[in-house]
C-alpha cells in the first residue's frame, strides 16, 4: 500500500482553501494534516506539522507566500512549496 502524500493548505480566502482541502480529499494517495489563513500562522504549523508539501497562497496577510517560503527554506527546508496565485486581469482584457 502507497503511503499518503501529506500536504498543508495556506490561503486567506476561506472558501478557496476549504474548497481545496474537499477537493485533496477525494485522493487515495493525499492528505491534508493542516491549514491556515495567513503566513505567520502557516509558518507556525508547518514547522510543527512537517507537511510534505505546502501549497501557498502568493497574497496573504501578515507574510506574503513569497516571504513565507524563504522563511521555510531556513526552517524547514524539507518541505516543497507550490505557490498558489489568482489575479483579476478583467479591465485589462477589453
Amino acid at each position: 500500500m502507497q503511503e499518503s502524500i501529506h500536504l498543508f493548505i495556506a490561503d486567506d480566502n476561506r472558501l478557496l482553501r476549504e474548497g481545496l482541502v474537499s477537493m485533496l480529499a477525494e485522493q487515495q494517495d493525499m492528505f491534508v494534516i493542516g491549514k491556515a489563513p495567513s503566513g505567520r500562522e502557516t509558518l507556525e504549523q508547518i514547522k510543527r506539522l512537517r507537511p510534505e508539501i505546502a501549497l501557498i497562497d502568493i497574497g496573504m496577510p501578515d507574510k506574503d507566500g513569497i516571504e513565507l517560503t524563504q522563511a521555510l527554506r531556513g526552517d524547514a527546508p524539507e518541505v516543497k512549496v507550490i505557490i498558489l496565485g489568482m489575479i483579476d486581469l478583467s479591465d485589462e482584457i477589453m
